[in-house]
């Protein structure tokens, strides 16, 4: 069964269910970026599928402290890595680096799969990353 990223992360996700509506997934629980800030900064894990198969596997960053970002890029970007080897069997290219630390969209084939990134601006500068491995 796929648990998430790992434990090195600290994003093991919860038991696979199926919702009333029919989806299936999992999570991690929310966790802050660092342990000794309220920042505002969040990390999660979610994976979504058909039949027990995780088909897409997203890594979400909430940036509620624009100015203390850097440190929440850094682990979004240390998360992905042992993803995309766990999930793809493939490293993760650097624009994809790249494009977490600009804070900026992009989409890249990789393997048999795609990789995007997306950035949702929220109010009063704060945002939020997603990046989704299917």
């Amino acid at each position: 069964m796929f648990s998430g990223p790992d434990s090195d992360t600290r994003l093991r996700a919860n038991t696979w269910s199926t919702s009333a509506d029919g989806t299936e997934g999992c999570s991690s629980p929310v966790r802050d970026i660092r342990a000794d800030s309220t920042s505002g900064n969040t990390i999660r894990f979610v994976a979504q599928g058909a039949d027990h198969i995780p088909e897409h596997l997203s890594l979400i960053i909430d940036i509620a402290s624009p100015s203390l970002a850097d440190d929440a890029k850094r682990e979004m970007i240390k998360a992905t890595k042992r993803l995309s080897v766990r999930a793809l069997g493939l490293s993760i290219p650097h624009k994809i680096d790249e494009s977490i630390l600009k804070g900026e969209n992009v989409q890249l084939e990789m393997g048999s799969g795609v990789v995007t990134v997306i950035r949702t601006n929220r109010a009063q500068g704060a945002y939020q990353l997603t990046l989704t491995m299917q």
